[in-house]
């Protein structure tokens, strides 16, 4: 069924019973919108042939080193590799540029909350799709010594997808990682397949589905997008407007052409969400990979730069993203009360900022702009990557390739103990809300009896409340 069929059906009235599915807090009422089990089923079935066989040819060209330059200089001579970079330069009709603007600056208008989002809801949260961290344990990229660079090297393809409409166009940085993810995600398949092929037991292909399929990818993109918009904004107080979801929807559609993933599911916003909810309750199945990948999340950032986060502070904000059933699932600990307190300083703070955005379109472009160089300085830093990645295969599958799980070391934090910018941030707003929060309070007290003061006991008596007080002789006070 077409995504406009989908629509139209959406609309029209059986009087049949609603059904609904739950699944780790996720209540869903099912409409036609929905993916049947028999579309994933067939999305799973598919994957990128295209860039499979670009990427055979491009290494016996050249070898696995720098595909993206050889694409781009043998496209003419061989057909494969032409179709591929036609497909890749060519722009979409439902491409709107403006639009395409407006969403990647909602990606800088809401930074702090997205990142947070991306971080602990569509990656840590992510990982309870066992399907896809079974993928993501085989590369070893989430192991506790790396997870954080292999994060980074992701935060530099959104970074460069974002940083203005030049970007993402054919031939801009965006543009460019875009085809270079692609080419990678084929060639951390082939060699799963490879492995396979060696040893069946390495991965089992019809529990798990083609590495990186079709469904995979989407349920990706949607992480980027859909989740970030729908849930990961909202538990943070963020409640985006119906443009902003459009054109955030809008530019993921892009990058998804880009990176050789089905784009459909974007279509629209409501679509979007459909395909999020289908995956929200049918495929979050956390098994022990997905503990271990999780944990590993936590343990790799914790106390580093460049933010020094403790991990009571990266586990509480873990809690408030995901909810308590998920993340005891994946074998979180509890977080302590103080570490839950400055999460929702956190919270209140990116309010402030993200509203006051859209209030003041001046104070949201000069914003805008500053979280661009702020974002691109640290990641290329030597607290970063330490410089640009090329997106080549660092993390190769291996018979022996196996993700070990790292111990998160919980602080107990104290007021003195504490070291993260975050954490010192949000103690900050807590302090500057509460002492607002009294100021108000005593305002409001002053102005109340200011007020009772010049209106007389007549407007606030009992009387003029409707109540009447009976004397012994009973006569009405």
């Amino acid at each position: 069924m077409s995504w406009i069929h989908k629509i139209a059906a959406s609309f029209s009235t059986s009087g049949e019973k609603p059904v609904y599915y739950e699944n780790f807090g996720h209540k869903v009422k099912w409409s036609p919108l929905h993916p049947s089990h028999e579309e994933a089923a067939g999305l799973r079935s598919r994957w990128d042939k295209l860039a499979d066989e670009s990427l055979a040819r491009l290494i016996a060209i050249k070898g696995e080193r720098d595909l993206y330059t050889t694409l781009k200089e043998e496209h003419q001579n061989d057909d494969v590799l032409g179709q591929l970079w036609t497909e890749v330069n060519t722009i979409p009709e439902w491409v709107d540029w403006e639009q395409i603007q407006r969403g990647q600056d909602v990606y800088y208008r809401y930074a702090i909350a997205i990142v947070a989002g991306l971080t602990y809801s569509s990656l840590l949260g992510g990982m309870g799709a066992h399907k896809i961290a079974e993928v993501l344990a085989r590369t070893g990229g989430f192991s506790k010594s790396v997870a954080k660079r292999r994060m980074f090297e992701t935060t530099q393809h959104i970074l460069q997808c974002t940083r203005s409409l030049e970007s993402i166009k054919p031939g801009g940085d965006g543009h460019m990682s875009s085809i270079k993810v692609r080419l990678l995600h084929s060639a951390v398949r082939g060699r799963i397949l490879k492995l396979r092929e060696k040893n069946p037991e390495y991965y089992d292909l019809e529990e798990f589905g083609m590495p990186i399929n079709d469904f995979d990818s989407i349920a990706t993109i949607l992480g980027f997008s859909a989740t970030i918009l729908m849930i990961s904004l909202p538990k943070q107080g963020i409640f985006p407007t119906r443009r902003e979801v459009a054109d955030y929807i809008a530019f993921w559609r892009l990058v998804a052409h880009y990176v050789g993933c089905p784009t459909d599911a974007l279509a629209t916003p409501e679509l979007a969400r459909a395909y999020m909810e289908y995956i929200l309750v049918h495929d979050i199945k956390p098994s022990e990979t997905s503990r271990i990948l999780s944990q590993n999340i936590i343990a790799s950032i914790a106390n580093t730069p460049p933010s020094y986060p403790s991990a009571d502070f990266l586990v509480a904000t873990a809690r408030w993203l995901n909810g308590n059933e998920l993340c005891d699932e994946l074998g979180l600990p509890q977080a302590p009360f103080f570490s839950k307190v400055l999460v929702f300083a956190q919270c209140l703070f990116v309010c402030y900022i993200g509203y006051s955005s859209r209030i003041f379109p001046g104070f949201d472009k000069r914003k805008i702009e500053t979280t661009k160089r702020i974002l691109f300085k640290i990641l290329v830093s030597n607290e970063g990557l330490g410089g640009l990645t090329n997106f080549e295969l660092q993390f190769v599958p291996q018979l022996t390739t196996k993700t070990e799980a790292g111990s998160i070391e919980a602080m107990d934090l104290k007021w003195k103990e504490m070291r993260g910018s975050s954490e010192k941030r949000s103690a900050k707003v807590l302090i500057v809300f509460f002492v607002i929060m009294g100021i108000m309070g005593l305002v409001g007290m002053w102005l109340f009896m200011k007020i009772t003061q010049f209106v007389g006991p007549s407007l606030f008596g009992p009387a003029a409340v409707g109540f009447t007080i009976a004397t012994q002789d009973g006569v009405s006070i």
